[in-house]
């Protein structure tokens, strides 16, 4: 799927879900790595309209490391509240 193609086409109808990556990304990937795909996620096209469920893909697995779980977490509201504040200033 073109994901820009489809928020500009239906980004004001509908709402995207998206998660962080728990077979790679969240277990294995360094704390900065988890903050960096968190980032990213963050910016999909439709973020910034407040159009996202933003969460773990499906659930939290036992071999994720608590680090990069409290970074996934703190990325993600930091961040989060940055394009919020972005969005307020609009």
């Amino acid at each position: 799927m073109e994901e820009q193609e489809i928020a500009d086409t239906f980004g004001n109808q509908i709402s995207f879900w998206a998660g962080i990556d728990l077979q790679r990304v969240l277990p294995f990937g360094s704390v900065e790595e988890v903050r960096e795909e968190t980032r990213h996620l963050l910016m999909f096209p439709s973020a910034g309209k407040g159009r996202m469920v933003f969460t773990l893909n499906n659930r939290m697995q036992g071999n994720v490391p608590i680090e990069n779980f409290i970074a996934f977490i703190e990325e993600a509201h930091r961040y989060g509240a940055a394009i919020e504040g972005v969005k307020e200033n609009e």
